[in-house]
């Protein structure tokens, strides 16, 4: 930890090289009890409204934030472990796994990734997103949406709109 943040009050910035670990203040073998009572403590003291006039306050507690929403996910914690990737929101690629573990994606990844993919949340979340961007335009949607046909997908994806419209959601983002 030395070196990497000011551990007095979070007045130091939080470089980018360094770990989650190392932000958290815990070991690779921490329970997830650890990272969460170390996520509350380095909340306390990263906090912007406990930094005031820092200009990287804001900055620090979000990868605060984001070192304990992947450790505290076994998943996401896990394919940081073996591959050093801090996956965000968004699914993972398999290329992008393959990649960096240096292996060759094959056309059974690419199936499984498709059929994981295909009527996962993942999938009906980045649906209504580009739903919205684009104002309701499908042909759009398509267009963005990966492992997408309009010839297999159309009505399924309708069905999925029309549900959320249902429940409040507009083609422009309002609800």
């Amino acid at each position: 930890m030395a070196g990497k943040h000011d551990g007095a009050g979070g007045s130091g910035k939080l470089e980018d090289g360094t770990g989650l670990y190392e932000i958290l203040g815990v070991s690779r073998t921490a329970l997830s009890d650890e990272i969460r009572k170390a996520y509350l403590n380095r909340s306390l003291e990263l906090h912007p409204d406990k930094n005031p006039g820092n200009k990287d306050a804001m900055g620090n507690f979000q990868r605060l934030h984001n070192a304990f929403k992947i450790l505290s996910d076994p998943n996401k914690r896990a394919i940081y472990d073996q591959m050093g990737i801090e996956m965000g929101d968004s699914y993972p690629s398999v290329y992008e796994l393959s990649r960096r573990s240096n292996q060759r994606v094959t056309l059974d990844d690419i199936e499984s990734f498709h059929d994981d993919y295909r009527g996962s949340e993942a999938e009906t979340k980045d649906l209504k997103d580009l739903y919205t961007k684009h104002d309701g335009d499908m042909d759009e949607v398509f267009a963005h949406l990966m492992c997408s046909k309009p010839s297999e997908d159309s009505d399924r994806f309708m069905g999925v709109i029309d549900e959320a419209i249902s429940s409040g959601m507009r083609a422009n983002g309002d609800t």
